[in-house]
């Protein structure tokens, strides 16, 4: 099972980072492999808060469902993913370091049924989806931070 791993440094207070992030509806501004997210629940994010994201990966389209698992604002969110090909866990802690807050996002990501067979050949694409993931959160909170938005 791949695990992405990756590490957010920003200068936006804990409350402000939490927010952004734990609203994943905000996922497509800094996912590039997101290509639409879409919260199907009425109420604040919270535990059963659910998204319907379109995702595209190394050319292939699938949409998943996200639903928040567990929720303490503002140090942590998980959400739950299941889709047709592919399940995943995303872990997203937050600390309030000196000068912002320091965001630890992890996925675990679970391919089912036949496409299991295809994990010992994916590390690649999964590092470059972390990658671009970091990347993007990284830029989007840079901007928020400036005051520039997302």
């Amino acid at each position: 099972m791949p695990i992405v791993k990756e590490t957010v440094n920003t200068s936006l207070p804990i409350e402000a980072a939490f927010d952004y992030v734990a609203n994943f509806e905000n996922i497509v501004e800094w996912d590039p492999g997101v290509t639409a997210a879409r919260k199907t629940t009425d109420a604040p994010a919270g535990i059963g808060t659910a998204y319907d994201l379109d995702l595209n990966y190394g050319g292939s389209d699938m949409a998943m469902t996200y639903t928040i698992t567990e929720f303490d604002a503002p140090r942590l969110v998980v959400l739950e993913g299941d889709g047709p090909r592919s399940g995943a866990v995303d872990r997203i802690a937050f600390t309030a370091v000196e000068d912002g807050t320091r965001i630890d996002y992890e996925a675990d990501i679970r391919l089912k049924g036949l496409f299991r067979l295809t994990e010992p050949f994916l590390g690649k694409l999964f590092a470059r989806v972390g990658e671009g993931a970091r990347k993007g959160l990284d830029e989007q909170l840079g901007a928020l931070a400036a005051g520039g938005g997302a």
